[in-house]
């Protein structure tokens, strides 16, 4: 209005009923002045809703001039309490959330709900096509930590992207209002691949066991409060997303989980190495010391680390002692214990088995490998797990033998095959690539990946990613059953530039599949160019001499082995203009440049080891 407000009669209703009528006499309010009017407490019940209704009877002592704004009314749930520790499995949910927890839906449609066929809670992202970007809250009871010297939130998620790199997320919020509308406080935030704990998938994701991860978050700056916290998913239009195990806990606690072997890798050519491993703190207390058993061959050594600072949820690499393998197949078995010198409190995965290869053999490019003759010496097969390896396998096409991984029927999934190359030189090159065939069959139980990773020294890391397509990306066609390529069709060629490993001298590759038994994966022609070509020129003559008459002249070679080369060059006269050895000659393509002045026509004459031919050529031109 546009006089002074001094007093006002307002009646509070809740569900409906009065409950209390107050005049507030010295209010004073100027026009578009503001006051606050309290009314008396009064005492809700838990995991209730309840409606709270104002009216303003009279302004001043009469009638309010403007009637159309004198009610307010809002509805609210209290939410309920629970004592600590809570910890929720999700194991018996009928009514598709655990008794006191709360949804939040904001825009009615898809949200948390019970995994159909897991003791877990999802957000089915997967068919989730509207409202891209809409949250969804599952919320917890009201958390008391008033008294707590310590608290900690623990729980485990799973999540794949849709093939081609969807966006889903998961964000954890506390709020100390119970109102996550009111600047709640982000302790976990990851979409896309972030969040990811599998390969990207083209179906509707369900994890396996090993498809999940940890994670441990310290509630301590919450302490002295009450507190709840909302796991909020936000919808990509991508994969599935899971929530298991929640535990939120007021006692303190230490516990870790062995990540993995850092290095060596699976293939390497150093058989004295210090291994390294990664550890992440699964307790709510740092971890400042930690012993290690360790066995190599069955070996024992003990390796104890004191004065480290390993905080809640972070995870740290450890250097251990310097190991020493044999050549061949080794094993590697290491047992993390006692975080702070007591016992781990947490079941937690504190300890590894593996089998490692120690391969020094040394090639250098070009090279190709057809996997047809005795291949074992330079190239190394090995499971970490022990499981399924690559193994040759002779095929209905014309490849004799080729590579296969054989993931049809091989339940252990997760599990990883690597094939590795010999120690390579690069040194002489300053460009390179790599050209491989691969052949595999989608199959809607499952799908696998193949990855190429590369590693500059000798194998004890493989550092950088190369290739990595999995699922149909992969597949030349759909089967159902067990996969053998049938035609040379069905095979697919795969180029991959090696420019960042020019001039490097202990160079590997390895190519790793990944099993989610689903179908067999083939792989064959594995040929290293010292030039980054692509589509590389294909002969089917041990060398090709073309061009000239506007175009360089060029010779490409497509030898069985590397030898050594001799090209001339002679003018109509029979004069030679140009002779040069080419060693380690196989695949290569060499431009012959010849200035303007000296064009004409010209003879080529190329001698291998098993040939020697002549071409007329126009140079110059």
């Amino acid at each position: 209005g546009t006089n002074t407000v001094t007093n006002a009669q307002i009646q509070f209703s809740l569900n409906g009923i009065v409950t209390e009528t107050k005049t507030f006499s010295s209010l004073n309010l100027a026009s578009s002045a503001e006051a606050t009017a309290n009314f008396a407490s009064i005492s809700l019940s838990e995991g209730s809703s309840y409606n709270f209704s104002f009216t303003i009877l009279q302004t001043n002592g009469g009638i309010d001039a403007r009637a159309s704004n004198n009610s307010k009314s809002i509805t609210t749930q209290i939410p309920v309490s629970t004592s600590l520790p809570l910890f929720e499995q999700f194991t018996n949910i009928p009514s598709g959330k655990p008794a006191g927890w709360q949804i939040t839906n904001p825009d009615g449609l898809t949200t948390w709900n019970k995994a159909p066929s897991l003791q877990a809670m999802y957000l089915n992202f997967y068919d989730y096509a509207d409202q891209q970007g809409s949250p969804d809250l599952l919320i917890t009871p009201v958390l008391d930590l008033t008294t707590a010297a310590v608290a900690s939130l623990n729980f485990d998620y799973a999540y794949a992207q849709y093939q081609g790199g969807s966006t889903d997320g998961l964000r954890v919020l506390v709020s100390s209002a119970c109102n996550f509308n009111a600047s709640p406080v982000v302790i976990f935030n990851k979409s896309g691949s972030a969040l990811a704990t599998s390969t990207s998938t083209s179906s509707s994701f369900t994890p396996t066991s090993s498809q999940w991860a940890t994670s441990i978050i310290s509630l301590n700056q919450f302490l002295g409060q009450k507190v709840q916290i909302a796991f909020e998913g936000i919808n990509g239009y991508g994969n599935n997303l899971y929530l298991d195990n929640v535990l939120v806990t007021n006692a303190a606690f230490t516990g870790f989980t062995l990540n993995g072997l850092v290095k060596p890798s699976p293939v390497s050519c150093n058989s004295t190495v210090a291994p390294v491993i990664s550890v992440t703190n699964l307790g709510n207390a740092t971890i400042t010391s930690f012993t290690a058993n360790v066995y190599v061959n069955n070996q024992l050594t003990v390796q104890k680390f004191s004065g480290i600072q390993l905080t809640v949820g972070s995870t740290a690499n450890f250097t251990l002692s310097t190991a020493n393998f044999q050549s061949g197949i080794n094993s590697f078995s290491i047992a993390v214990k006692n975080p702070n010198g007591i016992t781990s409190a947490v079941a937690s995965t504190d300890s590894l088995h593996t089998s490692l290869v120690i391969n020094s053999v040394a090639d250098k490019i070009p090279l190709r490998e057809n996997f047809d003759d005795n291949f074992v010496d330079r190239w190394s097969t090995i499971n970490p797990q022990s499981g399924l390896v690559w193994h040759t396998s002779v095929t209905n096409t014309s490849k004799l033998n080729s590579m296969v991984f054989p993931a049809f029927g091989d339940t252990n999934l997760g599990q990883q095959a690597w094939l590795v190359s010999p120690v390579l030189d690069f040194s002489k090159s300053q460009t390179a690539s790599v050209n491989f065939e691969s052949s595999y069959a989608y199959n809607v139980n499952g799908i696998e990946t193949l990855q190429v990773y590369s590693s500059s020294d000798c194998g004890v890391t493989f550092d950088s990613l190369l290739f990595n397509t999995s699922g149909e990306l992969l597949s030349n066609t759909d089967s159902n059953s067990a996969w053998i390529p049938s035609d040379d069709t069905q095979w697919t060629k795969n180029h991959i530039s090696l420019n960042n490993l020019a001039g490097k001298e202990n160079v590997r590759l390895a190519f790793v599949a990944t099993n989610g038994n689903g179908n067999n994966l083939y792989v064959d022609n594995i040929e290293f160019f010292m030039d980054d070509v692509n589509p590389h020129p294909t002969i089917e003559s041990q060398y090709s001499v073309y061009g000239g008459a506007g175009s360089p002249v060029k010779v490409t070679f497509n030898l069985p082995e590397r030898e050594l080369v001799r090209m001339q060059i002679y003018d109509l006269m029979g004069h030679v203009v140009a002779d040069n050895l080419l060693p380690d000659t196989l695949n290569q393509t060499y431009t012959i440049d010849f200035p303007q002045e000296s064009r004409g026509l010209y003879v080529v004459r190329v001698q291998t080891a098993s040939s020697i031919g002549a071409t007329k050529v126009l140079m110059g031109f």
